[in-house]
């Protein structure tokens, strides 16, 4: 004798030949009235009013990435890229701190050049003394522009002054050329090209820049 079974009324307990309700499916019947259809019972259709289409980016989110910087792009509020700097404002050069090379140059010529004087200058007085004239006051002078010359060099080197050398090696360029015009002697020559050179040397932007980043006085 065969116990009837106590239906289900969730569908739970399959059914003789492993189906149950009307759906078919194992276990779990299908709800009364089926499943609503897309856009019915109050839930919106995709696409519809209220949701935007499918592969549309969310609202509050820029659409392609608008808002932000492009790959490489300067970030909103930088004028120059990160890694760039504006030159100073303060009128102070940047420098190294090596001293130019034209300046070592400079300095060199005028110990040269004031060391030859010098030599000059004492023959002249030598002579000066023996034969008589105004060569002696000459000579003085000449002795007065080399000691300034060397002095100028001396001051140079370490950046304090660049005048000193200029004035000095100008003096020394119209004392020769005056000396050249009454008494030519092709070492004048050669002491007025090395003068110039001082002046040049010393006028130029790179070295002027660098002895006003020490402190030092230039024209």
């Amino acid at each position: 004798m065969t116990t009837p079974q106590t239906p289900d009324p969730y569908g739970q307990n399959p059914q003789p030949g492993g189906t149950s309700g009307a759906s078919g499916s194992p276990g779990y019947p299908a709800p009364a009235g089926g499943y609503p259809a897309p856009g019915a019972g109050g839930y919106p259709a995709p696409g519809s009013a209220g949701y935007p289409p499918a592969g549309t980016p969310g609202q509050g989110y820029p659409a392609g990435g608008a808002g932000y910087p492009a790959p490489g792009a300067a970030p909103s509020g930088w004028s120059t890229p990160p890694g760039t700097y504006p030159g100073p404002a303060t009128g102070v050069p940047r420098t190294t701190g090596q001293r130019p090379g034209s300046l070592t140059t400079a300095a060199v010529l005028a110990f040269v050049i004031g060391g030859l004087l010098i030599l000059g200058m004492l023959l002249v007085l030598s002579v000066s003394s023996i034969v008589g004239g105004a060569y002696w006051i000459f000579a003085v002078l000449g002795l007065i522009i080399a000691a300034g010359l060397i002095y100028g060099g001396i001051q140079l080197l370490p950046g304090k002054d660049s005048r000193i050398i200029v004035i000095a090696a100008a003096l020394i360029v119209v004392i020769q050329i005056i000396n050249m015009i009454t008494y030519f002697v092709a070492t004048q020559l050669i002491v007025v090209v090395m003068a110039v050179l001082i002046i040049v040397f010393c006028l130029q932007a790179s070295g002027k820049d660098w002895v006003k980043s020490k402190g030092g006085k230039t024209f």
